[in-house]
C-alpha cells in the first residue's frame, strides 16, 4: 500500500503542482503536520525517489494557525469617553424577575420541608428532654416561615405575661381577704385613729389614710404589687373603708360605756390601745379621748339619743362653755336648772389650779406635773404634719351660730342626726382650729392654741352640783 502512495506521489509531482494543494495529513496545522511527516517518513522503506521528486515538509508549507489560536486584537478607547462615564452603572444590565415565593430556595424566611423535619426531630427530643406536649411545639415548626414563628412567640410572651398578672392579682386578692390580713390592718388604722394629730375623723379621711399606707406599705404590711393594680387598689381601699367604720364605732361604743360607767378616760385610752397592738399612750392621747367623749356626750343630748345614758348622766357643768344657746335653753328647760348660777359658781370657785374630770380625781396614774408636760410635747410636737399652716385655713368654716347647734332645736334646720357622730367631731375640730387661728398670728402660736384647749378639756374645773 505504501508503495501504491509513493507512485502516486511521484506520478502527480511530474506535472505542474498547484500552489494551493495540501496534503490532506497537513490540513490540521503546522504542529500535526510536522507529527504526520515524520511518522511517513519513520514508516516509508527507503526508496530510490525519481528524479523531479520534491521531498515536502511542514516548513515547506505556510498554514495559518487556527481562529482560535490567534490573538484578540483589542479595542482602542471609545472616542468619546466622557459621555460613557456620564452614563449609568446599571444601564444595560438585565435583571432576572425574582422568583416565586413558594421557591424555597429564593426565599430565605421560608423553611424547606427537610428543615422543617430535620426541626420536628429536634423538637420531639426537646419535649422529651423538659417533659411537656409535643403538639403546640410542632404545630409551631410546620409553620414554615420565620416571620410567622416570630409573631407566633410574640404573641405567646404576651399571652403568658396577661396570665402571669391575672394569676398574680388572684394571689394578692386572696392575701387581702384573709382574716390574718384585715384583723393586721384593722390594728394599724385603729392606731392611726386614736393619734392625737389626726385632723379628721371622716372628711377626706380615706383619702389621707390610703395615702399614709401608700407611703408606709411595710408598716400596714401590705403585699408588694398592690398599688400598681388598679382593681387590687380600689379592693384595698374597700378594705381600709370597712375598717375605718369598725372602728369609729368600736370607738363610739367604748365612749359611750365609759359615760354611763363613769370611767377615767385614761382606762379608756389604755383599753383601747392594747387592742392596737398595744400602742404606747401619753398625755397627748388622754387628752384627744376627753375632747371625743365631751363630743359625745353634747350629741346625745342635742340628738335626744338617750336609749344607753340619761340625760342627767350625759349632762355635765363641764359642758357649759362648748353649749350653743338653744342647747343650754333645752338643758334648762328638761333638768330644770339655771345656767347663770353654774357659770357664778364657776368663778367663785376658780381654775388656777385645776381638776381632773370627776372620774379621774385622786387617780395615782395621774399627774398634774407630767400631765402638763406631755400635753405640751405631744400635741405640738409629735407629729406636726396633720397641723395645717395659719394662712391654709379657710376663713369661711360652716359655723352654724351662736343660735344653733346643728340638732334641729327650736326649729332650726337638722345638719346631725343619729348617725352623724363622727361629721359633727369634724365641724367641732374645724371650729377649734378657725378659733385658734383667729386668736393667733404664727404657726407656733396656733400650735400652743391647740395644745391648750385639748389640755384644757382633760384638765378641768371641778364639777358643780355633781
Amino acid at each position: 500500500m505504501f508503495r501504491q502512495y509513493q507512485l502516486r506521489t511521484a506520478s502527480g509531482s511530474n506535472g505542474s503542482r498547484s500552489s494551493s494543494a495540501r496534503p490532506a495529513s497537513l490540513v490540521t496545522g503546522s504542529r500535526g503536520s510536522t507529527r504526520t511527516s515524520s511518522l511517513s517518513n519513520s514508516l516509508l522503506p527507503s526508496v530510490a525517489r525519481p528524479a523531479g521528486f520534491i521531498n515536502t515538509t511542514a516548513a515547506d508549507f505556510e498554514l495559518d494557525p487556527p481562529p482560535s489560536s490567534q490573538p484578540r486584537q483589542r479595542r482602542g478607547p471609545p472616542s468619546d469617553v466622557s459621555s460613557h462615564l456620564e452614563d449609568s452603572i446599571s444601564a444595560g444590565i438585565r435583571r432576572r424577575r425574582s422568583d416565586p415565593p413558594d421557591d424555597f430556595d429564593s426565599d430565605p424566611t421560608q423553611l424547606s420541608p427537610r428543615r422543617v423535619k430535620r426541626l420536628k426531630i429536634y423538637a420531639k427530643d426537646l419535649c422529651k428532654e423538659l417533659d411537656i406536649p409535643e403538639k403546640n411545639l410542632l404545630d409551631f415548626v410546620e409553620t414554615g416561615n420565620m416571620f410567622h414563628m416570630l409573631v407566633n412567640v410574640k404573641a405567646s410572651l404576651i399571652k403568658n405575661e396577661i396570665e402571669f398578672h391575672t394569676n398574680k392579682s388572684n394571689a394578692l386578692q386572696e392575701i387581702l381577704a384573709t382574716k390574718d390580713f384585715e384583723s393586721a390592718l384593722y390594728n394599724r388604722l385603729l392606731a392611726c385613729l386614736l393619734s392625737p394629730n389626726i385632723t379628721a375623723y371622716v372628711t377626706d379621711t380615706q383619702r389621707h389614710i390610703m395615702d399614709f399606707i401608700f407611703e408606709h406599705q411595710d408598716i400596714f404590711k401590705i403585699p408588694a404589687g398592690v398599688f400598681d393594680d388598679a382593681e387590687l387598689k380600689t379592693s384595698l381601699r374597700t378594705i381600709v373603708s370597712k375598717a375605718l367604720a369598725g372602728i369609729r364605732s368600736q370607738l363610739k361604743t367604748q365612749l359611750i360605756s365609759s359615760i354611763a360607767k363613769k370611767t377615767c378616760i385614761v382606762d379608756v385610752t389604755k383599753s383601747l390601745a392594747r387592742a392596737s397592738s398595744g400602742m404606747e399612750v401619753e398625755a397627748a392621747h388622754w387628752n384627744r379621748m376627753a375632747f371625743l367623749r365631751r363630743c359625745l356626750r353634747i350629741f346625745l343630748i342635742g340628738t335626744g339619743d338617750l336609749k344607753y345614758v340619761s340625760l342627767d348622766v350625759c349632762f355635765t357643768p363641764r359642758l357649759i362653755p362648748m353649749l350653743k344657746a338653744d342647747m343650754q335653753r333645752k338643758l334648762e328647760r328638761e333638768l330644770d336648772i339655771n345656767f347663770n348660777d353654774m357659770e357664778k359658781g364657776f368663778a367663785e370657785e376658780g381654775t388656777s389650779d385645776g381638776a381632773l374630770e370627776s372620774t379621774c380625781n385622786n387617780d395615782p396614774r395621774v399627774d398634774p406635773n407630767s400631765m402638763e408636760e406631755q400635753g405640751a410635747s405631744g400635741d405640738a410636737d409629735a407629729e406636726r404634719e396633720g397641723t395645717p399652716d395659719v394662712e391654709d385655713i379657710n376663713d369661711g368654716i360652716d359655723d352654724l351660730g351662736e343660735e344653733d347647734s346643728g340638732f334641729g332645736l327650736e326649729g332650726k334646720p337638722v345638719r346631725f342626726c343619729s348617725s352623724k357622730f363622727w361629721n359633727y367631731v369634724d365641724y367641732m375640730l374645724d371650729v377649734l382650729r378657725d378659733t385658734a387661728r383667729q386668736d393667733t398670728s404664727t404657726k407656733e402660736e396656733f400650735e400652743k392654741g391647740i395644745t391648750r384647749f385639748f389640755r384644757m378639756t382633760f384638765w378641768i374645773a371641778p364639777a358643780v352640783g355633781k
